[in-house]
């Protein structure tokens, strides 16, 4: 078979050409659809580095081991201590050398198979599929690697990572999963892809009993495999803090009433009792609809009433005046409602309220996030909980603040008399608009902080980039990140210009992608909060002295602090997931 035809697309022997059939040599044919084949040369590429510095490392011990055995063999005394310090120079160059000790890719290729395009072409005869991801460097989460309810199923995520411990976000990966059952049978369960780089994996313990969990990334353990599991009677299982939120319930809704007090009869009431929920549960509120909860509390025998007189009607409060009744176990007065005792009676308010965990505070600031930006923040937050600490070290975090020069709008106490407020030493000057501003852009990671620049008039994509040009690259080699390091940024129409990503993709840098809204994720939040205490304590006269101070104390972070805020990030994450996306105390 030595021809093909290509609109029968059918190869054939020199006897069957005729005039019908336009043939061309077949192996011009073949030539032209090898192009499409793609076979995957980065496997290759790192195993063969690796191997090239194993062989390199192994060549400079085999040369020191010879030249140490020629000298002790037939070098003289002098020569013999002059090799000693060179082989201790030489065996310490080669401990840290720090060689692979894993093969950085595996050894798998699959090929999946085509059907729909059998016969059009030879290139559509399947695919080569691979992943880099290693099973020395995947990862297995969930509750059920510790414990299951036998009878119930039981989920397990497993996060595929590549030799440098970076999520693999493609699936397609050839995972297998064995449990042995406590009875000594195997079981398989289901693999579910995710599509991303994650895998959900479920199963069912027949009984209770200790079961062995193995998972394997082509046909090797991954890490922490096999994992020791225990399954349990659904009676054994303590409940999560998740179920135990569901089953608590507030006093007015709970059939189970809290032991109240017999509130006194008011002249105007009738015998004939109410049915008032209010009442039920010792709620008392007045017309405005202002209430109040009373309860017995532990350790005291009185009860409080608060805000005035009692009403005509179960539960109300009438003319609120701002006192406070005192009753005794049994109903009787302890206290009447007098003006002398105002100050007095707040003291009990406080102390009241202080031993059930009530304290006034100011409210914080917080942006204000809509629906999607809660599930994109949780999104986050889930997708990169199982990411290693030494991937967050390579993340090289920025953003933008504006300091102002008297615009601390921080609260100061101070010890005066009566009419003194307005001396000058009991006040804080303001000015109008905060005296002016400047705005600044900086970056930091757990190494420590970066540039910082000030932004001259109006930021832009055009500027942005001018700043990336000159200090992000800088400041990558300045915390020694490396070249493969991931930048972060927020989601402002200047950072996410087609313009400001194409100069990213030429510089070869990866951006992390971020959630909107999301100030919160961001511990270099955490330093500008610092940073303008720190300025304000300087008391700037003017901008350029601002700029001065700014940068000054921005340089005096310590490493510590941004290495505490990185190797804490983990917690953040957990915080969002369980405030489900919303606002969190950083």
């Amino acid at each position: 078979v030595e021809f093909h035809c290509p609109p029968c697309e059918t190869a054939m022997c020199q006897e069957r050409t005729s005039a019908e059939h336009s043939t061309v040599p077949l192996k011009d044919v073949v030539e032209q659809h090898k192009g499409p084949i793609h076979t995957p040369g980065g496997h290759q590429d790192v195993l063969q580095a690796q191997l090239d510095s194993l062989f390199q490392g192994q060549d400079g011990i085999n040369s020191s081991c010879n030249f140490t055995e020629q000298a002790l063999s037939h070098g003289t005394e002098a020569e013999v201590m002059l090799v000693k310090k060179q082989m201790s120079e030489r065996l310490s160059e080669l401990a840290s050398q720090g060689l692979p000790l894993q093969p950085g890719e595996n050894d798998q290729l699959g090929f999946l198979v085509e059907t729909e395009g059998l016969k059009t072409s030879i290139h559509n005869l399947g695919t080569i599929v691979t992943t880099n991801a290693v099973a020395s460097e995947t990862v297995a989460t969930g509750e059920g690697l510790r414990q299951c309810v036998a009878g119930l199923p039981t989920s397990v995520t497993i996060t595929t990572k590549d030799k440098d411990g970076e999520l693999c976000k493609m699936g397609k990966a050839n995972i297998t999963a064995e449990i042995a059952m406590p009875d000594g049978s195997v079981g398989d369960g289901e693999i579910l892809d995710n599509k991303n780089g994650t895998y959900e994996y479920l199963y069912t313990a027949p009984k209770e009993g200790s079961l062995k969990l193995s998972l394997r990334l082509y046909d090797q353990h991954i890490k922490g495999s096999p994992f020791k599991i225990k399954a349990t009677k659904s009676a054994d299982v303590s409940p999560s803090t998740e179920s135990a939120k569901k089953r608590l319930k507030s006093p007015g809704s709970s059939h189970i009433k809290q032991k109240a007090i017999k509130r006194p009869a008011s002249m105007y009431s009738t015998g004939k009792r109410k049915e008032n929920p209010i009442e039920d549960d010792q709620i008392f509120q007045d017309l405005n609809n202002q209430c109040v909860q009373v309860r017995e509390l532990a350790g005291e025998s009185s009860s409080f009433h608060f805000f005035g007189v009692r009403g005509r009607s179960p539960g109300q409060l009438q003319r609120p005046m701002g006192w406070v009744s005192i009753f005794s176990s049994d109903g009787k007065f302890k206290t009447e409602p007098t003006s002398g005792k105002v100050g007095h009676l707040r003291t009990t308010i406080s102390r009241i309220l202080h031993k059930s965990g009530l304290y006034g505070r100011v409210a914080i600031r917080k942006p204000f996030l809509k629906d999607i930006h809660k599930k994109c923040c949780l999104k986050f937050a889930t997708s990169h909980l199982g990411d290693t600490p030494k991937m967050w070290k390579k993340v090289l975090w920025s953003d933008e603040t504006k300091i102002e020069l008297f615009g601390n709008n921080a609260k100061r106490y101070v010890w005066r008399k009566s009419n003194t407020a307005h001396h000058p030493e009991h006040t804080i000057p303001t000015v109008k608009h905060g005296g002016g501003s400047i705005m600044v852009w900086a970056c930091f990671s757990s190494a420590g902080t970066g540039k910082m620049v000030k932004i001259d008039g109006k930021m832009d994509g055009a500027k942005y980039r001018t700043i990336l040009e000159e200090n992000l690259m800088e400041s990558a080699k300045d915390l020694r990140l490396g070249r493969r390091f991931v930048f972060q940024q927020d989601n402002d129409p200047k950072h996410k210009a087609k313009s400001t990503m194409e100069w990213f993709k030429n510089k070869h840098i990866q951006v992390l992608e971020w959630p909107s809204q999301s100030p919160d994720l961001n511990p270099i939040e955490n330093l500008w909060k610092e940073l303008k205490t720190a300025v304000h304590k300087c008391s700037p006269s003017n901008l350029t002295e601002l700029e001065l101070f700014c940068k000054e104390e921005w340089e005096k972070i310590s490493v510590s602090r941004c290495a505490k805020l990185i190797e804490t990030y983990p917690k953040r994450l957990t915080a969002v997931i369980a405030a489900k996306g919303g606002a969190i105390l950083t």
